[in-house]
């Protein structure tokens, strides 16, 4: 009878049903049949569940689950078990002993409990198969394997859909709900098995588990609560929370004592209407509020799946960060926290996770992408907006506040951009801790237990928005995002632009680090700096380095303005060399030959585009065109993590070189280690660098390297890495030194820096293209302001820079970075 009703199922199932996607490790499970009896664990379901779970057994060659603790499905599978079970009340475990071939199926609900400190019938069950592997140790051993089948990815809302009434919830739907969706032919239901349960693994977790005197009892016990925990855990990082309607979050907040209190103090302070206060609380947070609706993000996902099929090559994870990113998600609510290279890193990281089914985060977004119709749709995805400063708007800060904690409350996962904007440059960004502060805050004030800081990667082959950065480095105008900007946009979307990597490093809980920071005595400033120093570092350390990134480094830094194939190829090679030395992940991989590959496609590429110049020479010679050198430095930066402190190392040590020729080992080596300080001084605000005593012994780990290699090949590419950070800073420190003390505005100070370098580039005085860089101007004069040269200030909207009278330390760094500058220009 089974074997009918299975192979009518299979008919059906091939010709009108869906094809559930099995997520079930079948060779570790296939190499657990000889020594461990299988049983399924299902905490809901029926003989739906069964025939979909059979028929996976029967294909994969582990027989077809015959006997599970239900009498229904016995009356179709073993009609003989279902009347011994209804006539002569044959037990369950008399009939999982049974030798019938096979898997066994355990139904667990988790709502059987009817008494505190009796057993449930699912519990007896497990104790009597607990007895018998107990007996005989060396024979028959159980193997738990609980299941989740996801049959549609729905977040559980406040109130139902209508279709919910008849069908059931959408992830759980009840018999008729799953003959819907099942001739719908979805095909975003899942089977995957979780974590193993094994009688010898499973120790007491709960002071409970002390208080039955059995111990097959106690065994059964907590064996159930583990495959409830583990479904439950899973059902929770793949459905998430309970999602609330936006007005229901504001009227909420509305009623918080904090925020009824700063009303009454301005109402009071400046004699406004308390009801207009209220009024104006209450549109900052309609500002702020996204509306996450997953039926949206349904259809969101298919028409992402088509863009990104249009305009990426691929995109590129790993599965077993995924994993582990899983496993953290089972126990704590996580803010994802990710470098910002594009408006596409707003999709990449939700449309990954959707498909990887986990459930998406709230992501914070600028109010300037907040324009109609955009606005709208991203608040759909779950976007919230803020400003990008509130200086002097306690109420509207204390909004934003509120709402963080009322998200991380009720454990709902939220991403934000650890730089607070987009890179221009390619390389991250100084840190913005406004909303890492926020989040610390609700944490601090006790609304979640611990959080899991997830910092992630997101890289490019290539990015859309090349041409506007390289204006913008220029020193043009950001141009304000519009609906008719994103109509004009809409060509970009028509040319492929490579593959886009994807890395999630691992979780940092913040109770653990607050903890360890609160013990050693740490100012709350300082671990806040700390904390954003340690998450901008994860990101640095799981970004791979791309060949493109590899070829650009060459192509800037190389000394000889053109080079033949060979020579690309040869200094890449290096290149490449110190990425594996160092353990830095190569997105193609650390084969030789594979990178070679890439860096032979990535030159026609670059030829097609125009940005490389072909020379009639033998052999074919390239180079780069001026105009396109501030392109490819965007590309170059993308792995400057990896290369700046080898660059850093090469540099002190041809100095040294150049300087003291006549030195010994070790005071050379005390000399090179004096220099790379300086310059990791000079380059603080550009690199994320380990404290200085570290960053010694890493130096010296970098002379290792180089003094490994069997021959001593051309260093330039690693020696001329930052020139144009070096060229940017010089002209800066220059130009201020120059200028007399008092107020003036930073926008009017970066044009006539701007002016000059461009001035010095044109007039061929020894200056690269690349170092006309606002990004790069800006960083020197937060290190001015370090050395108390300069010190920033805010006039209503306009941001001054109060010049100071120039100092013996601002004589020093202009003298090094002077040194280091004729250093470059060189020949080596």
């Amino acid at each position: 009878l089974y074997e009918f009703i299975d192979k009518l199922w299979q008919k059906l199932s091939n010709l009108v049903f869906v094809r559930f996607a099995f997520d079930i490790p079948h060779s570790s499970i296939t190499s657990e049949k000889k020594s461990h009896r299988l049983v399924f664990c299902l905490t809901h379901g029926g003989i739906i569940e069964w025939l979909i779970l059979s028929s996976w057994c029967r294909k994969s060659g582990l027989g077809a689950i015959l006997v599970a603790n239900r009498k229904e499905i016995l009356f179709f599978a073993k009609p003989l078990y279902f009347l011994q079970s209804v006539f002569t009340k044959r037990s369950y475990a008399d009939m999982f002993l049974s030798h019938e071939e096979g898997p066994r199926l355990i139904f667990c609900p988790p709502g059987e409990r009817k008494e505190l400190f009796k057993p449930t019938e699912t519990e007896g069950l497990i104790a009597s198969l607990y007895n018998t592997e107990k007996q005989n140790p060396e024979g028959l051993t159980f193997t738990f394997v609980p299941i989740f089948i996801c049959w549609r990815k729905h977040v559980r809302g406040q109130s139902r859909q209508l279709s919910e009434y008849f069908l059931g919830l959408s992830s759980r739907p009840n018999f008729i709900g799953k003959i819907w969706y099942l001739l719908r032919k979805r095909t975003d239901s899942t089977v995957k098995a979780l974590t193993p349960v094994l009688f010898s693994s499973t120790e007491p977790t709960d002071a409970s588990d002390d208080l039955d005197g059995i111990d097959a009892t106690r065994k059964a016990r907590m064996v159930r609560r583990k495959i409830l925990v583990e479904v439950s855990q899973e059902m929770r990082v793949v459905l998430g929370p309970r999602y609330f309607s936006p007005y229901l979050i504001k009227e909420n907040i509305m009623r918080d004592p904090q925020l009824l209190h700063l009303v009454d103090q301005i109402s009071q302070e400046q004699n406004i209407d308390r009801r207009k206060v209220m009024g104006q609380a209450y549109s900052f947070l309609t500002e702020i509020a996204a509306n996450y609706t997953f039926r949206f993000i349904e259809v969101m996902y298919v028409m992402l799946t088509w863009l990104f099929g249009k305009i990426f090559e691929e995109i590129v994870i790993d599965p077993n960060q995924v994993q582990s990113l899983r496993e953290t998600l089972k126990t704590r609510s996580a803010v994802f926290i990710s470098c910002h290279r594009s408006h596409l890193d707003y999709m990449i990281v939700p449309g990954v996770l959707f498909i990887q089914d986990i459930v998406t985060p709230h992501i914070a977004a600028g109010v300037n992408l907040a324009f109609w119709p955009v606005g709208h749709f991203l608040r759909m995805g779950g976007a919230f907006f803020i400003r990008r400063s509130f200086r002097g708007e306690p109420l509207y800060a204390l909004c934003l506040q509120k709402y963080i904690d009322w998200l991380i409350k009720n454990r709902i996962n939220i991403k934000f951009f650890i730089e607070g904007t987009r890179s221009r440059t390619g390389k991250m960004l100084p840190p913005a801790y406004g909303l890492l502060k926020m989040v610390l805050n609700a944490y601090s004030q006790g609304q979640v237990e611990d959080l899991a800081l997830i910092p992630i990667s997101i890289s490019y082959d290539e990015v859309l928005e090349e041409k506007s950065y390289v204006k913008e480095l220029g020193g043009a105008h950001k141009e304000k995002e519009s609906a008719k900007g994103l109509v004009q946009a809409r060509k970009l979307f028509k040319r492929n632009i490579g593959k886009v990597y994807v890395r999630f490093s691992q979780g940092i809980s913040v109770k653990a680090e607050t903890q360890t920071d609160s013990q050693q005595g740490l100012d709350p400033t300082l671990v806040l700096q700390k904390l954003a120093f340690q998450v901008c570092k994860s990101i640095n350390d799981v970004t791979p380095v791309t060949p493109k990134s590899i070829l650009a480094a060459v192509l800037l830094s190389h000394e000889r303005a053109s080079l033949s194939l060979e020579e690309i190829l040869r200094a890449s090679g290096l290149l490449g060399t110190y990425a594996s030395w160092a353990k830095t992940e190569l997105s193609c991989g650390t084969d030789p030959h594979e990178l070679k590959r890439a860096l032979e496609s990535h030159v026609k590429k670059l030829l097609g585009n125009q940005v490389l110049v072909a020379e009639s020479s033998v052999p074919i010679r390239f180079h780069l065109e001026d105009r396109k050198r501030i392109n490819m430095v965007f590309y170059k930066n993308n792995a400057i993590h990896c290369f700046v402190l080898p660059s850093i190392t090469l540099l002190a040590q041809k100095r040294t070189r150049t300087e003291n020729s006549n030195l010994e080992l070790e005071q050379t080596r005390s000399v090179v280690l004096k220099h790379a300080l300086s310059l990791r001084n000079i380059f603080k605000f550009e690199f994320f660098f380990s404290p200085s005593s570290t960053f010694i012994d890493e130096v010296k780990h970098s002379l290792e390297f180089f003094s490994q290699l069997p021959t001593s090949p051309d260093f330039s590419v690693f020696l001329r890495m930052n020139r144009d950070i070096i060229e940017s800073y010089l002209i800066a420190f220059e130009i201020i030194r120059g200028e007399p003390t008092g107020d003036q505005e930073l926008k009017t100070l970066l044009q006539k820096v701007v002016r000059e370098a461009v001035e010095r580039v044109e007039k061929q005085q020894g200056f690269v293209t690349e170092c006309v860089s606002t990004q790069n101007f800006s960083n020197a004069f937060k290190l001015m302001e370090n050395l108390k040269l300069v010190e920033f200030k805010r006039d209503s909207d306009k941001v001054l820079l109060h010049l100071h009278p120039w100092n013996e330390a601002g004589t020093e760094v202009l003298s090094e970075l002077t040194t280091f500058y004729r250093l470059l220009k060189s020949p080596f």
